[in-house]
Order: structure tokens, then sequence, then C-alpha cells
């Protein structure tokens, strides 16, 4: 459920807030759509924030699906998403995107709680290059992501939203294809 709510936070009169946990899809998109999803904090817009608030710097979001009409998309760059959720899906999905211009795709943590599965993320037998870009993927529900389509995953730095720095990480999971094949040693490297 969402709530149209004043900014608490920041400095933008006459701006409503949805607050609420997101669940977002974009239908529609093709190999030009660039998709990005930020949290607004010191780093990201200095004009709205305020000196007297800390801020999270974490993007809270559920669910992100893409529907592609020609098999692409430009890019995705969610460094700053914390996706997670106790109910439901979780992560990122995107099943009809079989390529991604702009790679690698930028993620930060995709992290299930309670009866929530993970989402795989790419059209199985698709190459896309993925940075965790501080996040480790840990799991608290089963140990393992059933993906499709990577062919690499870095495990690098990031930070938040206000620039605070978010340390590369091992991976704190097994990715597991369609088939059952743990590929974790075969496609992650770093840090």
């Amino acid at each position: 459920m969402f709530w149209r709510v004043p900014p608490r936070l920041y400095n933008q009169p006459g701006i409503e807030y949805m607050k609420g946990k997101a669940t977002i899809i974009l239908a529609g998109a093709d190999s030009t759509t660039h998709f990005t999803i930020y949290s607004v904090g010191t780093a990201t817009n200095p004009g709205v924030t305020r000196p007297d608030v800390a801020y999270a710097g974490w993007a809270d979001v559920a669910v992100a699906g893409v529907v592609s009409s020609d098999g692409g998309l430009g890019g995705i760059h969610q460094g700053n998403v914390s996706y997670n959720a106790s109910i439901g899906y979780t992560g990122l999905c995107a099943p009809t995107v079989a390529r991604v211009v702009g790679q690698p795709v930028v993620v930060h943590a995709s992290r299930p709680r309670d009866h929530a599965p993970p989402l795989p993320l790419f059209r199985p037998g698709s190459q896309i290059e993925v940075k965790v870009a501080g996040g480790a993927l840990a799991q608290s529900v089963g140990d393992s992501i059933t993906v499709g389509g990577l062919s690499h995953v870095t495990m690098g730095a990031g930070q938040d939203s206000c620039g605070r720095a978010a340390p590369a990480q091992t991976i704190q999971t097994r990715l597991v294809d369609d088939n059952g094949t743990d590929v974790t040693t075969t496609v992650v490297t770093g840090p």
C-alpha cells in the first residue's frame, strides 16, 4: 500500500512522495532504454538534502521487472538499490532481456527474507555481464539464486547515495543455472 506524503527529509516544497515498498515494472523497453533507480542522498542530489538529516543511502525496493519489446535494454544502473522483501518475490527480473548494450549491469544487493525467493535475472542463454557494487547477494531463504543469462559477475565496490563507500565483498550465495548446475566458480570474480 502506498501513501502520498510531503517530503519530511528533503527541501522540496510542493512535491509529494509515495511511501511504501516499491514494486516496479518497466514495460515497452527496448535497446535504447536505460533503467535507473537510485536513492536521493547528499551525493546524488545535494540540492534537496538537509544537513540535519542522516540519510539511509539505499533505495528500498521489493522487486523490479523489465519487459523488452526487442529483447534488448540500453543499460541497468542500480548501484544503490537494496532489493529485499519478506513476502512475494524480490530482486531484478528481466526474462525478456537477452542483451544489454551498456554493460555491465550494475546492481547492489538482493536479499530475500522469510519466504521471498530471489528472482532470476535475464533470458537464459544470454551473455549479460553484471557488477555487484558493494553487495554480497547473501540469501536468508535457501542458499542459492537461480540465474539465467549471466556470462560474468564481478564482485566490486560501490557507494550509497551519500557517497559512503561500500567495499567489494565475497559472494555469499551460490548461483545456479536453470538446469541446477552451480555456476558460481565459473562466472564470479573478485574481490
